[in-house]
């Protein structure tokens, strides 16, 4: 028990264990007081005393900025799927989404485009989910919930509005 410091590199045999910690003062430090990880609810990271991501407990990962990567992907395996049943009335969705330009309120990210997820919910559900925002959102938002859009789950109505556009091309060609 106690303070462990090093100038050099250090390796450990078997777990480290820390208090849980709080925002004001991680449980595990890293360079300072104001930089490490707590638990609560998950594994927070803090920098400079900013909640800034949440691995939270059952999987999900919540961050107040970006993330950037060369690939993302997402598990698709028919092995992993039931009651699978086409979707319908893609185009008539698409239709109803209106595309926006606007600007953040928090993080000072300035002009954005996008979606309301609000207006979002209201055609195609699937798309929307409900999260606890972590750090200046959070506290913008008086730790009162948020939607969020998965834009990538928005592909499969796309394509199937191309495809019923392709149909109607099809048709009105056969008419000519």
């Amino acid at each position: 028990n106690g303070t462990f410091g090093t100038t050099g590199d250090a390796t450990f045999a078997g777990s480290v264990i820390a208090p849980s910690g709080s925002e004001s003062a991680p449980g595990l430090q890293l360079g300072s007081a104001n930089d490490g990880f707590f638990h609560s609810g998950g594994i927070r990271v803090v920098t400079n005393n900013v909640w800034e991501a949440l691995f939270k407990d059952g999987g999900d990962f919540h961050t107040d900025g970006d993330i950037i990567a060369f690939s993302t992907t997402t598990t698709s395996d028919k092995r992993l799927k039931s009651d699978v049943v086409e979707l319908e009335g893609n185009l008539k969705k698409i239709m109803e989404l209106e595309p926006v330009k606007f600007d953040w309120l928090v993080k000072d990210k300035g002009e954005d485009i996008g979606l309301i997820a609000q207006d979002v919910q209201k055609v195609i559900p699937e798309v929307v989910k409900e999260v606890e925002p972590i750090g200046e959102t959070a506290e913008f938002l008086d730790d009162d919930s948020m939607l969020t859009v998965d834009y990538a789950k928005l592909v499969p109505v796309l394509i199937g509005a191309i495809q019923e556009l392709k149909e109607k091309i099809e048709y009105l060609e056969a008419r000519v």
